[in-house]
């Protein structure tokens, strides 16, 4: 057994200055150890502090009945595999055990935790796994090119933060609502083209402007989408972006163009063009961009007077007939070739058209989303019934009334539906 009474101060010399030195036994380093004064007295109050320490330890070690004394010797059987002796051991416990006592928490509870979360972690994915995975099941479901691009970016844009090797299961609610809190706008350089995957991706930048409630709702949407797939695959056992709320988007009164406007558009594009056709289709039936782009002739029932979006092309998924007025069919009438085809109405370019559009009359005097907002309000001031205006424009009846209910009189959305063609 080791020492473990104290010695006697004694006198050195060490760098040519006197010191006193006591050898003691030190019961946390479970090893000789020693400290140095600079006087003789300091040096002898500490040998007899550690001194009458030792004498008490002696009386109750004298003390220690025989029940005590076979728990010492299970207690030292158990910790031998360990190479930790009972001294060590009970000081962990006591300092584990203070520390814990805090947050309510005992060790058996902390250990267990710390078990499950191990398991949590060997059953767990890599981050950037994941978003493979998820990638991957997106393009089995047939989705828009542009939806799948968007969720992709979002996602790199995530990575990007988090790191790709950051385990799923450990990412926090607290974590997501902070990076999602901070997002700012990005911007990119033209001449800044990175390659993912064999194709060119431009690269993106965070700017000084901050993303706004309707990104910020955008990215809670994907990740939240995200985070359900994790769990379906049994990588997390709950979806964190559950414990974050959408942020509420204050109601803004949608801008719209007057009949004049409208008129203006139209005939400012070439006659019998691809665009015209465009503009005319979404300034009557309010028909939405990114459906406009999915249309093909071929849904376009002229005689009929009906436009059919099958659920490949709507928003939705649920397929929807759209009511063609009368003065949209005289401006589809220069079209009849193409009536009946699989041609898309914007065959080719579609953002660049629709960006030329927007360019006649300036960035600054185009309204986004313009076509749309105008053709629901004119055609429910028309018909002045919000059940069938929403299915005309495939919006719920609520959202319906809260955004367009008298933005416009019955004589106004007369003009408009009475825009003819010029030729």
């Amino acid at each position: 057994m080791k020492n473990r009474s104290p010695s006697f101060p004694k006198k050195v010399v060490e760098s040519n200055r006197e010191r006193w030195v006591v050898y003691y036994f030190d019961t946390e380093k479970q090893k000789r150890w020693s400290r140095r004064f600079t006087s003789e007295k300091e040096a002898q109050d500490f040998f007899n502090e550690k001194n009458v320490y030792d004498q008490k330890l002696g009386v109750e070690a004298n003390r220690i009945s025989p029940v005590d004394k076979r728990d010492l010797v299970e207690a030292k059987i158990l910790l031998k595999p360990l190479n930790v002796s009972v001294s060590n051991a009970v000081l962990a416990y006591a300092k584990l055990t203070k520390d814990l006592e805090a947050h309510g928490v005992s060790l058996t509870q902390a250990i267990e935790e710390y078990k499950s979360l191990v398991k949590l972690k060997e059953r767990s994915v890599r981050l950037d796994f994941a978003a493979d995975r998820y990638y991957y099941s997106l393009l089995k479901k047939d989705l828009s090119e542009e939806y799948v691009y968007t969720v992709e970016r979002a996602l790199q844009r995530f990575m990007e933060s988090f790191g790709k090797d950051k385990i799923v299961a450990l990412i926090s609610a607290k974590e997501i609502f902070q990076w999602l809190i901070n997002l700012k706008k990005r911007e990119y350089a033209e001449s800044d083209i990175l390659t993912v995957g064999g194709r060119p991706m431009k690269v993106f930048k965070d700017g000084e402007r901050d993303i706004g409630i309707y990104g910020r709702n955008e990215y809670r949407r994907i990740l939240y989408s995200f985070f359900k797939y994790c769990k379906m695959q049994d990588w997390l056992d709950f979806n964190p972006v559950e414990k974050i709320e959408s942020w509420r988007i204050r109601g803004k009164t949608p801008e719209i163009f007057t009949p004049e406007k409208v008129r203006n558009i139209l005939n400012a594009t070439p006659p019998k063009s691809e665009i015209r056709a465009f503009a005319a289709i979404s300034a009557f039936t309010g028909i939405r961009i990114a459906e406009m782009k999915r249309l093909t002739w071929d849904k376009i029932k002229l005689d009929d007077r009906e436009i059919i979006l099958d659920s490949e092309i709507t928003k939705t998924a649920s397929r929807r007939v759209v009511k063609i007025p009368e003065n949209l069919a005289k401006w589809l009438e220069p079209y009849v070739w193409e009536l009946g085809t699989k041609k898309k109405i914007l065959s080719s370019r579609q953002d660049w058209q629709i960006k030329k559009l927007h360019n006649i009359f300036g960035k600054e005097n185009w309204v986004k989303n313009g076509f749309r907002h105008s053709a629901a309000t004119y055609y429910l001031a028309l018909t002045k019934n919000a059940y069938i205006t929403a299915e005309q424009m495939g919006h719920a009846v609520d959202v319906l009334k809260q955004h367009y209910n008298g933005l416009a009189r019955e004589k106004d959305a007369i003009r408009c539906f009475d825009i003819m063609p010029e030729n």
